[in-house]
């Protein structure tokens, strides 16, 4: 009788650490705070997406864009390859919840940080720095969308759990126009 009650001691305990790992909880940033804290800010296309060992030895996606525009730290026109925590790999997968993933294809608006001292470089406030683009279809006006799965997100000054913006997309000219007034207002 004795076995199961510490199987299942054992079970609970799995249980909470599968449960506490579902979200990363982060400061809530809005359209400013994004911008002050890139060190690149880029439109552009995902060529390329390919997970790979670091020196550590964990599971980290490179990713390469196509620059159509580059607003800050990285010019117009070129190849950017930047490195995030996570990906699948020979048959694992290592997820950091709250960070984007990325296809071939993608069109994307990115706030990223500076590289860490491992070489990664991550979206501003995980989720909250990546913006997928897509066209609306009634107008072909181009939308920011962006998915803040796996995210708590709390007040920086209250420390308290905010609600998440509902999963509407954001006109393009609207955000670029803001973040090119931010950027001058930076200089």
């Amino acid at each position: 009788m004795r076995a199961p009650r510490i199987l299942m001691g054992g079970l609970l305990a799995v249980m909470a650490l599968v449960t506490s790992v579902s979200a990363t909880t982060v400061v809530r940033m809005k359209l400013p705070d994004l911008v002050e804290r890139s060190a690149v800010i880029v439109e552009g296309q995902v060529l390329s997406t390919k997970a790979v060992h670091d020196a550590r030895g964990l599971i980290v996606t490179e990713v390469t864009v196509s620059v159509d525009s580059g607003l800050k730290g990285v010019g117009s026109g070129q190849r950017f390859v930047f490195t995030t925590p996570g990906g699948e790999l020979g048959g694992r997968r290592m997820v950091v919840p709250g960070m984007p993933s990325y296809e071939s294809g993608d069109e994307v608006f990115l706030f990223l940080t500076a590289p860490s001292k491992r070489g990664w470089r991550m979206p501003v406030g995980l989720s909250q720095g990546s913006f997928r683009i897509r066209r609306n279809p009634a107008t072909g006006a181009r939308m920011l969308d962006r998915d803040l799965t796996g995210l708590e997100l709390v007040d920086a000054k209250t420390g308290k759990a905010v609600s998440r913006p509902e999963r509407r997309g954001v006109a393009y000219e609207s955000l670029v126009g803001q973040v090119t007034a931010l950027l001058e207002e930076q200089r």
